[in-house]
């Protein structure tokens, strides 16, 4: 985790351009150092010292506007891109399973 935010390159939308989805604004910057800082320290308590694969402890953190409002959703974690892709595909599919329990 340097300096530099993990998400500097925006993906740009499938929808033709449109960037008034919810969490599909440019990175906010203003939040981006906060989260730095959260998740240097975040690392550190869960992992101590260690770094790269010694680590024991993935985490990822997201910040979004709330009440739907278009903005973006700031991302960083400790894991690398490929680990969360597939960590959130997996999440995503207990989120999904749990609501249809419930409806």
């Amino acid at each position: 985790m340097g300096s530099k935010s993990r998400r500097s390159d925006h993906v740009p939308p499938t929808d033709g351009g449109k960037l008034n989805r919810f969490g599909d604004m440019p990175l906010d910057e203003i939040h981006a150092e906060k989260m730095q800082r959260i998740a240097r320290r975040l690392d550190h308590i869960f992992n101590g010292n260690k770094r790269g694969s010694d680590r024991d402890w993935g985490f990822a953190l997201m910040l979004f506007p709330f009440n739907g409002m278009p903005g973006n959703c700031n991302y960083i974690s400790n894991g690398n891109r490929a680990q969360m892709i597939e960590l959130l595909k997996e999440q995503v599919k207990r989120f999904e399973a749990k609501a249809r329990e419930v409806n």
